[in-house]
């Protein structure tokens, strides 16, 4: 039995455009995330998903809402974003100046992430796959996933195997970017990225 996964990162917000640091915190979109969301769904047309799962935050759920064209939504709590304790609501400035060593190990050696009141990258990586082999064992079809950045980050390295220091690779997915990836029975089988 094959499955679909349609991995997409959620719409910019105001606070991705001011640089301010969301982990699990609230932020919603704003007009080019919105826009962003829109034009996605224009390219998913077409695509009939058996099943629509998004992060509960709600910047995910935002994008979710707009992609599913009334469908229905089911929210799971390991798709959501890694949580950064007191980065969170920071400037990433003002978080480069408080929390110097932990700000630079986030992006430069993320298996060395520490922070009281965080997760860690590892955590970030078995809570991500624990909630995809979830949607995995229990779907048929194409499958509609919305979700965060580190995660997918996460996500995506383990299904290429790539370790946890070079997790970012090029960069985080960009806004409303979309990773397809291909299982058979269980088993993981290709990925490739919508182009846009």
């Amino acid at each position: 039995m094959e499955v679909t996964i349609y991995l997409v990162r959620h719409g910019e917000t105001e606070w991705n455009k001011q640089d301010i640091i969301q982990g699990q915190s609230e932020s919603v979109l704003n007009q080019l995330g919105l826009m962003q969301a829109h034009e996605l769904k224009e390219q998913l047309t077409g695509i009939d998903f058996s099943q629509i799962y998004s992060s509960p935050l709600q910047r995910a759920y935002q994008t979710a809402k707009i992609l599913a064209n009334g469908q229905a939504i089911e929210t799971r709590e390991e798709l959501k974003e890694i949580g950064v304790g007191p980065m969170e609501g920071l400037l990433k400035a003002e978080a480069m100046e408080r929390y110097t060593t932990e700000y630079n190990a986030f992006w430069n050696r993320p298996d060395e992430f520490e922070l009281a009141g965080a997760e860690s990258f590892l955590q970030l990586q078995e809570r991500a796959w624990r909630g995809l082999e979830r949607i995995v064992n229990g779907a048929t079809g194409k499958v509609l996933v919305v979700s965060h950045g580190a995660l997918i980050q996460a996500l995506l390295a383990k299904l290429k195997n790539i370790p946890l220091p070079q997790l970012w690779g090029p960069g985080p997915p960009k806004n409303c970017g979309c990773q397809i990836i291909r299982f058979s029975h269980g088993h993981f089988i290709s990925l490739e990225s919508l182009s846009t």
